[in-house]
């Protein structure tokens, strides 16, 4: 009986000796598959798939070596997903195919409320002349109808501009911002000098604040003037995924670009109010809240960038010298939180980069941006 045992007890160990080698064979095999996905992986989604797999990691350190194959698998999308490279958002490819449209918008009180910025995937707010701002808005994925009042360029707004290859559409310029668009041979779309059905003038506003075009206009002025459809730019530096950003309290931000006087009892201001159950911010003009002349959308931003430039008024007509090539200080607001920043742009073609306090780039979440550029010296009031 002993023997029988003994024999039967070597019997299992073989057996269990056999099983686990088959084991460790397998998970060799199923991880050396997936490095090889990766290698051959856009570099864009290596990217993504290391980042979620690397924090799967952090959060379950006992994970076994094949739970860790399955959460590379998952994150894996085959059929391929498309970011929009100025929100972040998911969006189709004929959508990411589109070249961009910038387009200036006049903000003197008489121009407000404007048109379109509803649908604005990333907005910049600067001074012009009279310490009044103008916008340049940028769209790719979405199509407004209406777009207006739409006034004349300026070189500073050109510079920022170029980092999207746009169709850059406007209503004149100064000389210099003419010059430039020339030199810098741009896809341009001036009201002056356009086919029939681009721009038309409205009647419940006057002149030169009554100026408005559409998206289809747009892009029928591109196709008749034979601009390049093919998409040149880099885009936002922005995150496909949420996260957190660590930092203090903003729940409300605001700028005066032009403090009331004599002359103007108003001046001009605007402010961001946070909407805790969106976690993104109102915005507000004077006061008021900022909607959208067509649709009627109380305007939101999901990222505020405070962007501190050198100013420099150059003639008595007030016009500007705005810095935009080369670096400065700022502020990031995002989801009830904002940081302290640095910015750097390096030549006329380069993307603007945002960086953290430790040297990191800043990278924003998912959502719309609004730029608000301030002078030097300037603080917004943020609580």
């Amino acid at each position: 009986m002993k023997k029988f045992i003994l024999i039967l007890t070597v019997v299992l160990s073989l057996i269990l000796v056999g099983c686990q080698g088959n084991d460790k064979n397998y998970t060799n095999n199923a991880s050396n598959a997936i490095e090889t996905i990766e290698t051959n992986l856009p570099e864009e989604d290596n990217v993504e798939e290391s980042t979620e797999t690397s924090n799967e990691t952090t959060e379950t350190e006992t994970t076994e070596t094949t739970e860790e194959t399955e959460v590379v698998q998952e994150t894996f999308d085959p059929e391929g997903k498309i970011f929009s490279k100025l929100t972040g958002f998911e969006i189709t490819e004929e959508q990411s195919m589109k070249r961009p449209i910038a387009v200036m918008l006049d903000n003197q009180y008489k121009a407000r409320p404007q048109a379109g910025l509803s649908e604005a995937e990333v907005v910049y707010e600067i001074l012009a002349e009279g310490s009044i701002t103008r916008y340049m808005a940028v769209f790719q994925a979405y199509e407004p109808e209406v777009i207006g009042p739409v006034r004349s360029s300026r070189p500073y707004y050109i510079e920022r501009a170029l980092e999207f290859d746009p169709l850059y559409v406007h209503v004149g310029g100064s000389m210099q911002a003419l010059t430039d668009i020339i030199n810098y041979d741009m896809a341009d779309i001036d009201g002056l000098s356009v086919g029939a059905g681009v721009f038309y003038r409205t009647t419940h506003k006057n002149m030169p604040h009554n100026a408005y075009s559409s998206h289809d206009g747009i892009r029928k002025e591109a196709d008749r003037k034979k601009h390049r459809t093919e998409v040149e730019f880099a885009g936002m530096p922005i995150s496909y995924e949420t996260y957190e950003l660590e930092g203090s309290l903003a729940n409300h931000v605001t700028i005066q670009y032009k403090k009331p006087s004599s002359g103007d009892s108003l001046g001009y201001s605007i402010a961001f109010r946070y909407d805790e159950e969106n976690k993104n911010y109102l915005r507000y003009v004077n006061g008021g809240e900022h909607l959208d002349e067509e649709s009627k959308i109380h305007l939101r931003a999901d990222n505020i960038i405070i962007q501190q430039t050198y100013h420099k008024v150059l003639d008595s007509a007030g016009r500007r010298a705005v810095t935009m090539i080369g670096s400065g200080n700022g502020y990031y607001v995002n989801k009830g939180q904002y940081v302290a920043i640095t910015w750097e742009k390096k030549d006329l073609y380069g993307q603007t980069k945002y960086y953290l306090e430790d040297g990191s780039e800043l990278i924003l979440n998912p959502g719309v941006t609004w730029v608000q550029v301030i002078q030097t010296g300037m603080e917004p009031y943020i609580e």
